[in-house]
């Protein structure tokens, strides 16, 4: 049988192809990273002139910290280039591809008649072929990190439980405080998660009041930053600034992006970002989707399987990690459901907004392949398995020649990265330049961006 590492390894070297130069041209937020990263390694502040924000301005409408600090350390280590701008996308894909493997590894038990070993090399095919793992790894969306990083996350939290070690408990809550930087939506959905963790676990009787006070100590900790940074938006308090640190009162605080209308629409979108494709031609490609389309059925047969297993867990009262990927996945759909979008670019639940689902959505894949297989006797299986082996083989081919061929995003693209070099250069005084991308409210000027400076 082949080595799932090797696979692994396989499918990172594929993305490091063209890594930097393809996509051509840099998606709008990814320019605000960019240049917020440049200004942090000359100046220690944003382009606005703020130290070390908690959470950056961005074009008013706020962007997690996470990425651009890592953008910084990396331009700070090694130039700004193309390359350094995009590498902690890369870095988060890796963390998904490592610890999703872990958490297939830990959790499977040779289900459905399917061994670990098996189930983990399925699980590292799909992640080498599937579009979006790939198309996600090779430009810096900030809400990207959230997948790998929370998968991460997912993988410490389970082991934890697993081993009940106050260590590994720590080094969990640290890992769900670093979750809270990558993503926004992390915000609701992590309080919600927990909740559901610390229910199941008080059920299944796998909870101790150390381990709680191991885990909530460094969360705790790490979060701090944020509630502050919250409460001053929530008040509409004026920038605070303690020390170096800066909290922004931002000019677009997005928490009205929460609706309760509309929400059996937004469940359906969530889904369909999910296992099919939105309407973002830098998340998913409509021809492809984000793992395919046979990928589609299995997926949700892997959630209704894993869903009873759950169930199975809670009525038997005994821990089985597969259950937090499931609760993972319910969070993340309870807060898709109520997502309303911004008030200029209404696109509730889209894919780069719900993709720390996607670690979730792999893992039924990989559980309703399965299951399906489990269905058949041994000659039929090879069949069924020759087919779906098939499939994948051609639709990844023609993936992999388009994206290194014609394809070109255009949503909300901006220029090439010469323009963001000269960007960049311009702020030789502070406070720095302001790019206004008018281009977000009107997409059909989506190759103009005014430069103008700030008074």
């Amino acid at each position: 049988m082949i080595d799932a590492r090797l696979v692994l390894l396989s499918a990172i070297a594929i993305r490091c192809i063209c890594f930097g130069s393809i996509p051509d041209g840099m998606q709008v937020d990814e320019i605000g990273s960019a240049i917020d990263a440049w200004s942090i390694v000359n100046y220690g502040t944003d382009r606005y002139g703020w130290s070390f924000p908690v959470y950056f301005i961005n074009y008013g409408g706020g962007q997690s910290a996470l990425y651009t600090y890592a953008c910084a350390a990396f331009v700070w280590a090694f130039g700004f280039s193309d390359v350094t701008v995009r590498l902690p996308a890369l870095i988060g894909s890796i963390l998904l591809g490592v610890f999703g493997m872990k958490i297939v590894g830990r959790v499977w038990n040779d289900r459905c008649g399917v061994s670990s070993e098996r189930a983990q090399l399925m699980f590292a095919i799909l992640y080498a072929v599937a579009p979006y793992c790939h198309m996600s790894a090779r430009f810096g969306l900030d809400c990207n990190l959230l997948l790998g990083v929370s998968t991460m996350f997912l993988y410490m939290l389970i082991r934890a439980v697993d081993e009940r070690r106050t260590t590994l408990f720590i080094a969990s809550g640290m890992a769900g405080g670093l979750v809270l930087y990558t993503y926004a939506i992390s915000h609701a959905v992590m309080p919600i998660f927990l909740s559901m963790t610390l229910i199941y676990l008080s059920i299944v009787r796998r909870i101790e009041r150390r381990s709680i006070v191991a885990f909530a100590i460094p969360i705790g900790l790490i979060a701090a930053p944020l509630l502050i940074f919250h409460a001053v938006n929530a008040v509409g308090a004026d920038t605070l600034q303690i020390g170096s640190i800066t909290f922004n009162r931002l000019p677009s605080y997005r928490s009205g992006e929460f609706s309760l209308t509309g929400v059996p629409q937004h469940i359906w979108l969530v889904f369909k970002s999910c296992f099919a494709f939105d309407q973002i031609d830098y998340n998913t490609l409509k021809n492809f989707w984000t793992f395919y389309p046979m990928s589609a059925p299995l997926g949700l047969i892997g959630l209704v399987n894993c869903g009873a297993i759950m169930v199975g867990s809670i009525r038997d009262k005994k821990f089985d990690g597969l259950s937090l990927i499931v609760m993972w996945f319910l969070s993340m759909l309870i807060v898709g459901a109520f997502l309303s979008g911004a008030s200029e670019r209404p696109d509730p639940a889209n894919t780069n907004k719900m993709n720390g689902i996607m670690f979730a959505g792999m893992f039924f894949v990989v559980s309703g392949l399965a299951t399906v297989v489990n269905l058949f006797d041994a000659r039929r299986r090879k069949i069924f398995l020759k087919v779906v082996a098939a499939l994948y083989a051609a639709y990844s081919i023609a993936f992999y020649a388009f994206y290194f061929g014609s394809y070109r995003p255009t949503f909300i693209w901006g220029f090439g990265f010469e323009k963001v070099i000269e960007l960049s250069a311009e702020q030789d005084y502070l406070p720095p330049i302001v790019i206004d991308t008018t281009f977000l409210r009107e997409f059909d000027r989506r190759d103009e961006i005014c430069i103008e400076r700030r008074d």
